[in-house]
């Protein structure tokens, strides 16, 4: 009888050509073996042919590759995305970028080196044992497999690691200043939950205290002629043995609102282009001489309550037997002589001197030394955190420039009673007879002292009342060109 199709789908056909020999010498048996097996048999499910490049496949390589440039991006500390996240944020990214890449290679990587290796190596039993399980340093493993395998741990490890050497490094991110404009000024910074007076004395010794440490305590050398300009404490720029500069700084309101938008560990790196206070050395022995000058500058004038102004002002130092600390400005605020001399007798306390012809005056004379006073401009940088700002670097122009109307009001002037016990303080411990400061550091100090004192005195006027402020200083300003960028330890 004829077998149908039928019966060929669903039994064997018998292959007459093969035969069951039996081992005991019995007669020949036919053994039904299968011709073909159905390609629609529902037991065995139905084959098909794995696409060279499966949808699935490449998704999942895409998604690896997404997440390790993410991972990258993320930790990168040049990148403002580092800076946003913070530490924890960094924490979750990577977290979830590693699970994806830990997903992806374990669908994709091991069917794809094991392709590799039937269509390019050797096939052997090994190199398909440890792409299998991962494995890389199975016996006999081809070392091109090992570098592979050691790769495609490394890479996540590497990922997880490289964040973490960030804990204590830094992240950074540019501030539009659209959004956050700086405004400068004649100021004092008012950080934290105290608000120190806006005294003369007080602005003064905390504006050059930086600088008096390095002076007169540190055991640092005066710095040489490659260092200059040096920053000290928040506003104070010692330019050159004969030049200083005391700048204007970020007003309250500007520290303050950094304040608010600054965390944990953060700082502020701010630059621009500001006004400052210059003292300038006169290095010639021209105005010793000039008869007029000091007489000008000595005699003073009568103001309009009757009040002799102008004049030698001295205080005592306590240093050596009659080693006084004397100033003698002129009354325009253009020009300050200042320094120490030998007075003629031995009494203490506060003098001054109107007679050209006094003993003591010509004694200053011979020693004191000549500034001049003017507004400039300085390219400067500062770091802000929440507690203190920090000058770190700045240089100044040495041209005054035209507005320096908070340099000539009468009031702006100093006062012997604000600049000299300001004076005695650190004169005293650098005074020439202690033999206990090199004269660089003095004559560095003399000139500090003098732009630092008339930026008190204005600091104080500018506080004291709104009316004297819109008469004689333009108030704060913006920079032309301020940078913001906020830095974390991340």
């Amino acid at each position: 009888m004829e077998q149908t199709a039928a019966d060929l789908n669903n039994e064997p056909v018998l292959d007459p050509t093969i035969v069951s020999i039996s081992n005991h010498g019995q007669t020949p048996r036919r053994r039904p073996v299968p011709a073909r097996i159905s390609a629609w048999d529902p037991a065995l499910g139905k084959p098909e042919k794995k696409p060279l490049f499966a949808v699935s496949d490449l998704a999942a390589v895409a998604f690896s590759l997404i997440s390790y440039l993410l991972g990258v991006v993320t930790i990168i500390p040049d990148w403002s995305i580092s800076w946003s996240l913070q530490y924890s944020g960094q924490i979750v990214v990577i977290g979830l970028i590693l699970g994806i890449m830990g997903q992806c290679m374990r669908t994709v990587l091991p069917y794809a080196f094991v392709l590799l290796e039937a269509r390019f190596g050797k096939s052997r039993l090994q190199n398909y044992e440890a792409l299998l399980t991962g494995r890389a340093f199975l016996s006999t493993t081809s070392l091109g497999w090992r570098l592979a395998l050691i790769i495609v741990v490394a890479i996540p490890l590497g990922l997880s690691a490289a964040y973490k050497r960030f804990l204590g490094g830094t992240s950074s991110a540019e501030v539009s200043v659209s959004l956050l404009r700086p405004e400068f000024g004649v100021s004092f910074p008012r950080l934290g939950t105290w608000a120190p007076p806006a005294d003369s004395v007080y602005l003064s010794i905390s504006s050059m205290s930086a600088f008096l440490t390095a002076a007169q305590y540190d055991p640092q050398p005066y710095p040489t002629e490659d260092k200059f300009p040096v920053a000290y404490g928040y506003n104070t720029l010692l330019l050159s043995n004969t030049s200083a500069a005391i700048l204007d700084v970020p007003i309250t309101t500007t520290l303050l609102d950094l304040q608010k938008r600054t965390h944990n560990g953060e700082v502020w790196h701010i630059s621009a282009t500001v006004n400052a206070y210059l003292a300038v050395q006169d290095l010639s022995s021209d105005f010793r001489t000039n008869d007029t000058t000091w007489s000008d500058f000595v005699e003073g004038s009568i103001d309009h309550n009757g009040i002799v102004t102008g004049g030698l002002r001295t205080i005592y130092l306590y240093a050596g037997l009659r080693d006084r600390l004397g100033m003698l400005p002129c009354r325009n605020n253009s020009e300050f002589f200042y320094g120490i001399y030998t007075k003629s007798s031995d009494w203490g306390g506060m003098t001054s001197y109107h007679d050209l012809d006094d003993e003591d005056i010509a004694r200053f004379r011979r020693t004191a030394n000549k500034y001049s006073l003017s507004r400039t401009t300085c390219s400067a940088r500062w770091h802000v955190n929440e507690t203190m700002i920090i000058l770190v670097s700045g240089e100044c122009d040495p041209n005054p420039i035209a507005d320096s109307s908070i340099l000539s009001g009468s009031n702006m002037g100093v006062i012997d009673y604000d600049a000299l016990p300001f004076g005695q303080h650190y004169f005293h411990h650098m005074a020439p007879n202690t033999g206990s400061t090199q004269m660089d550091w003095l004559n560095a100090t003399y000139v500090m002292s003098v732009a630092t004192m008339y930026w008190a005195r204005a600091l104080y006027m500018l506080d004291d009342g709104q009316s004297f402020k819109d008469s004689h200083y333009a108030g704060t300003y913006t920079p032309t060109t301020p940078n913001l960028s906020r830095f974390g330890l991340r």
